[in-house]
């Protein structure tokens, strides 16, 4: 029994190979590449988060968390060290200075790299 023909009549192209595409008038090609565009747009919009995406979020959310209680303890610091230099400890308020310098550094990357607003500004 023969074998099916795999070929076209036009040549050594197998069957299929050919676009749906050849013919079409420049319009016409142009929407249909249009579409495939948005198409291919669409299913990256719409595509399930991978897990490496998820994790970095939850990386970043524990970052937020974190610097908000680092916040916290350095304002306790700040409050303690004011006292002891109310109470005539003229060494603490060199260490005083270097606290909240270093603290708002510190706070500035953190809240950069975690698009964190600052308390109190909206």
């Amino acid at each position: 029994m023969p074998q099916p023909s795999t070929t076209s009549s036009m040549g050594s192209d197998p069957v299929g190979s050919r676009s749906s595409d050849v013919g079409l008038p420049p319009a016409a090609l142009a929407r249909h590449a249009d579409g495939e565009r948005r198409r291919t747009l669409a299913r990256a919009l719409h595509a399930p988060a991978r897990p490496r995406t998820r994790r970095i979020t939850e990386r970043l959310d524990e970052m937020r968390a974190e610097i908000a209680r680092y916040r916290e303890c350095a304002i306790a610091v700040h409050a303690k060290l004011l006292e002891l230099e109310s109470a005539g400890n003229s060494e603490v308020a060199l260490l005083r200075r270097t606290l909240i310098d270093s603290s708002v550094k510190l706070e500035q990357v953190v809240r950069v790299l975690t698009d964190t607003p600052y308390p109190g500004r909206r």
